[in-house]
């Protein structure tokens, strides 16, 4: 170490190291590494030995038929109504404030900073916009994923009960 100079900084630790020679690396005690190993061996067998136990419970679950799926018209038609009124319109509504404003900059100079700083800015504005409407496709397709869903579950249904009156 050198006196009055700060010796965490890199240049430090050369310095006293050019001076007063490297640190000794310490080195791992074989025994210590021998026991790490071991125990981590141990935990890999009991990960895997409760992921066995795991899956069987899993497998037996499927086999046992389980609680099943339920279909719920009243959620699904909650979450549509979300994605159609309140999500879509509010980003509907951002792109329509955004169009022709946030990628429509004019420069305040003819100098090559304004022009310059202008296209940045509207290259983001077009960058912000190509977003929006990609949302907004996403959400539109996951609307329509909903309403599929539903349609089929309710025609399915029907079907089945047509069929379940008809051989009673």
């Amino acid at each position: 170490m050198v006196p009055g100079i700060n010796n965490t900084d890199p240049l430090s630790v050369v310095t006293d190291e050019i001076l007063n020679g490297p640190k000794a690396i310490p080195l791992l005690d074989p025994a210590a590494a021998g026991d790490a190993l071991d125990a981590a061996a141990e935990a890999k067998q009991k990960a895997k030995e409760a992921g066995a136990i795991a899956q069987e419970a899993a497998n037996q679950a499927v086999l046992a038929g389980g609680p099943g799926f339920v279909f719920n018209e009243e959620q699904i038609n909650t979450v549509i109504h979300q994605l159609d009124d309140v999500i879509l319109p509010a980003l509907k509504d951002a792109r329509k404030k955004a169009t022709g404003v946030l990628n429509n900059i004019q420069p305040p100079g003819d100098e090559i900073v304004s022009i310059t700083y202008v296209n940045y800015a509207n290259q983001s504005g077009n960058s912000y916009l190509k977003y929006l409407n990609d949302e907004i496709e996403k959400i539109q397709e996951k609307s329509d994923a909903f309403k599929l869903a539903r349609d089929k579950y309710l025609s399915q249904d029907q079907e089945s009960k047509v069929l379940l009156n008809g051989h009673q």
